[in-house]
């Protein structure tokens, strides 16, 4: 990972609450582990029934959660969007 690239995600990984008791060499422990990826629009991100160990955060824009029941009868919708935080 460049250095530019690394900073970006360590200065992301600030800006979520739930990090924000981390120190410095735990945010670049986890920003070590982590990319930054875009999607487009429509794209899946994840399948249900994925065996994924990936965590997503979202850092800009929304996501649709679209989820079958067990009998396919219907589907229930959740979006979220990213609110701006004042950390940056």
């Amino acid at each position: 990972m460049t250095a530019p690239a690394k900073d970006m995600i360590v200065g992301r990984v600030r800006s979520f609450p739930m990090f924000a008791d981390l120190v410095g060499e735990d945010v670049d422990a986890l920003a070590a582990l982590m990319a930054y990826r875009e999607f487009r629009k429509g794209s899946f991100i994840v399948a249900q029934h994925d065996s994924n160990s990936m965590m997503y955060l979202l850092l800009s824009g929304r996501v649709k959660v679209t989820l079958a029941s067990p009998t396919d009868a219907s589907l229930h919708f959740t979006i979220w969007r990213h609110r701006r935080s004042s950390v940056r």
